[in-house]
């Protein structure tokens, strides 16, 4: 569940919906419904703290509104990482062989800090959404989240547990997690699994 290397899919974006549209395509295939995009409330209403996405089903008129968040650790994880491909590439046109590990070295210590450091930016995520959803109580309130950084020392195992021991707000009704669907060795695709859902 940790993408180590999917950049563009976590770069700021002034409307996401480009990011979130895959995600309705299987809730909608998921669960029989017909949600699609109403409104980007946080690019259109600026006075107060919005979510990404609005969505209505065009059969119920139900709606649904999401927030999706980063998990990354190390918190410059991203900047670092798209420097490392931007000194690869470098080399790739010089036509020097270009190996240098961008793994950290596999530690019980190294461990630690990952799994410490990606549960408080859960936490950080977490507390940042009940003031976006305040104003839709009516709605399906759904947190989608993404963990980038290195996947040699955070397992899917941990993500899960993670998300079960932490203090999820009562604002969230579901927790959506992005994870890598591989097509073949090299390529993949983000889907999503639920890891949560209030009772």
């Amino acid at each position: 569940m940790i993408f180590q290397c999917h950049i563009p899919f976590c770069l700021n974006s002034k409307c996401e919906w480009r990011f979130i549209k895959g995600f309705v395509d299987l809730y909608n295939r998921e669960y029989g419904t017909e949600y699609s995009r109403k409104v980007c409330p946080d690019v259109q209403i600026r006075d107060n703290k919005q979510p990404e996405v609005i969505l209505e089903d065009g059969t119920t008129g139900k709606e649904i509104v999401i927030e999706r968040k980063t998990v990354v650790w190390p918190v410059n994880y991203i900047e670092n990482h798209v420097h490392w491909h931007q000194k690869a590439e470098e080399k790739a046109r010089r036509g020097d062989y270009y190996e240098e590990s961008f793994q950290e070295e596999f530690t019980l210590e190294a461990r630690h800090k990952a799994l410490k450091g990606f549960s408080e930016q859960l936490k950080s995520a977490l507390e940042s959404v009940p003031d976006k959803f305040a104003s839709y109580k009516h709605a399906i309130r759904i947190l989608m989240l993404q963990f980038i950084g290195n996947d040699s020392l955070v397992s899917d195992a941990d993500i899960v547990e993670m998300i079960e021991e932490a203090e999820v707000p009562k604002e969230i009704h579901e927790i959506w997690v992005a994870y890598p669907e591989w097509i073949n060795e090299w390529e993949s695709e983000v889907s999503w699994r639920q890891l949560y859902k209030a009772r």
